[in-house]
């Protein structure tokens, strides 16, 4: 009534965790690629960010300062 196969079957069962197994590496290999470019992007936004932070807090410059700094309150320019 059902015949046995046992030939074909350990072959077929093979060559699907060949293709298994080179679909998981290729997988794994692409999630470290992905991990690496994520970083250097994130060092790339710190690094302009805080350029950027850099360059709007440093463009105020003291010229001269006027105020009362002794007890008599004569005014003295610095």
């Amino acid at each position: 009534m059902f015949e046995k196969f046992d030939t074909d079957r350990g072959q077929v069962g093979i060559g699907t965790l060949i293709v298994f197994i080179a679909m998981v590496l290729v997988a794994a290999i692409a999630a470290g690629v992905l991990v690496n470019t994520a970083g250097f992007l994130q060092a790339t936004a710190q690094d302009a960010g805080q350029e950027s932070v850099n360059k709007v807090t440093n463009r105020v410059d003291v010229v001269s300062t006027h105020g009362i700094v002794n007890d008599e309150a004569n005014e003295l320019t610095v």
